[in-house]
């Protein structure tokens, strides 16, 4: 339940769901869901899902890079991280309300997250640390 553990599995966690998105969002399999989708539409779709699989791959790098700092530093990530995790589980809840039935985040991959973005929180602000 250190800091290190805790931003050693959201990095790893962080990277394979990078790779995952873009898998499952890759292809013809983004049309699927709407049909009729214009050419410009799809252009859109594939492009905005080429970023956020960019940016998931990133955010895990910096999350991994983190978990090698000593431990001062590593909380302060932490901390950093639990509020990301808030603000990004805040919009997930947000968006996946507003979608159709059986569109957005799949259940598991939303509870996964806020579960991960909970520890993050207990880890950094409530669990007494002894090396400081």
């Amino acid at each position: 339940m250190s800091t290190k553990t805790a931003l050693l599995a959201t990095g790893i966690l962080m990277f394979l769901h990078s790779i995952i998105y873009y898998l499952m969002n890759s292809g013809e399999i983004l049309f699927v869901p709407v049909p009729g989708l214009s050419d410009s539409g799809k252009l859109l779709v594939e492009k905005g899902s080429q970023m956020v699989t960019g940016f998931n791959l990133c955010f895990s790098i910096l999350i991994l890079a983190a978990s090698r700092l000593d431990e001062e530093p590593r909380l302060f990530m932490t901390k950093a991280l639990a509020v990301c995790f808030a603000i990004l589980m805040t919009f997930v809840a947000n968006t996946a309300f507003g979608f159709p039935p059986n569109y957005g985040p799949p259940p598991p991959v939303a509870l996964i997250f806020s579960f991960l973005g909970l520890w993050l929180v207990y880890v950094g602000f409530f669990k007494k640390n002894k090396s400081m």
